[in-house]
């Protein structure tokens, strides 16, 4: 897919954004040949000038890497030429360049995607801490020492304690996985 293509993508998920629908992902080749990703979170009209190319619209980006606000982090477009530019990449596209910098790979919408488990294919398993697949006291002894700050669980371990689904693990987790290694004796 082109990158004008990946933009205007780009455009209607900020726009359904600003139409109440959920953020989406942006993906990024950089230009070391890195990958990267960022949150789109919405659509702006404006007037906005880099290396002495004028744009009109620009997708709000949040991004990992920049802890303040940065007019450098946005995915900037001019609606009648086509020209775009993620100044924080160094991305351009409709305009003379010697070499491009990177790429924008892929704008992800499908929160089915969005939500898994990240780093993994497997399927979650509700209780797993270590991850083997088995629920048993293993896994209840592990989180206690997590929770003491003893050790360290993955994040798809800690996706799994939490059986609740509250974004943070407790102590309620940990009666929680016992009730499942109860159920299974």
């Amino acid at each position: 897919m082109s990158q004008t293509n990946i933009a205007c993508e780009a455009i209607r998920a900020a726009r359904d954004v600003n139409n109440g629908k959920s953020p989406f992902i942006i993906n990024i080749r950089t230009a070391s040949g890195g990958a990267h990703a960022v949150v789109g979170y919405g659509l702006e009209t404006g007037s906005w000038n880099f290396n002495g190319v004028a744009y009109n619209r620009r997708v709000l980006l949040w991004d990992s890497n920049y802890s303040q606000p940065n007019d450098k982090v946005a995915l900037y477009i001019n609606r009648d030429t086509l020209a775009m530019a993620f100044p924080a990449y160094g991305i351009t596209v409709g305009i003379d360049h010697d070499s491009p910098a990177g790429a924008i790979t892929e704008v992800i919408t499908d929160l089915k995607v969005i939500n898994r488990i990240p780093y993994t294919d497997k399927k979650p398993l509700p209780g797993d801490v270590d991850t083997n697949n088995v629920v048993t006291t293993a896994d209840v002894v592990l989180l206690a020492r997590y929770l003491g700050e003893d050790t360290d669980i993955s994040y798809c371990g800690e996706y799994n304690a939490d059986l609740e689904h509250k974004g943070f693990l407790s102590f309620a987790d940990i009666n929680g996985i016992f009730r499942l290694v109860g159920t299974k004796n």
